[in-house]
């Protein structure tokens, strides 16, 4: 099975809503439960369960929020080894400060390098371009099968 964008966005999406719901709701009942009888009448009784859940949705919402690079990497191969901003901005749905982020740490780490061509900035990833791009098929270089 392939790298799929549309399973990304949605697991990402997924973790975030999860993360959050989970941090900050058992946040909330963390308090309730150290401040008030309820929802035991003993106060403070599961602070460490509440501890626990407050833990594993931090968890969820910062693993949603790390930087998609294995996924650029992929992104890159699609774009033939190189990639601008709007690119990744309007794949990853993204901001343009969290793509200069994802590129830039790529390029810290030796997948990509920046090219400036005139007002343009371009990420090229020596790695994945190919030295020539793809050609569509043309009527010269389909096979013909003349067998009649």
């Amino acid at each position: 099975m392939g790298f799929s964008l549309i399973e990304f966005r949605k697991n990402r999406r997924r973790k975030r809503l999860a993360g959050k719901v989970l941090f900050w709701g058992s946040l909330a009942v963390l308090i309730l439960d150290m401040t008030t009888p309820w929802p035991t009448p003993v106060q403070g009784q599961y602070a460490v369960w509440w501890l626990l859940v407050t833990a594993f949705g931090a968890g969820l919402w910062l693993t949603a929020k790390r930087l998609p690079l294995e996924e650029t990497l992929e992104i890159a191969k699609y774009c033939h080894g190189e990639l601008k901003v709007p690119d990744l901005t309007s794949e990853l749905h993204v901001t343009i400060e969290t793509a200069e982020r994802i590129l830039g740490a790529l390029a810290r780490k030796g997948y990509a390098r920046v090219e400036d061509r005139g007002e343009v900035r371009v990420w090229v990833f020596p790695d994945i371009k190919s030295p020539t791009p793809p050609q569509p098929p043309t009527p010269t270089n389909r096979s013909h099968n003349n067998s009649n």
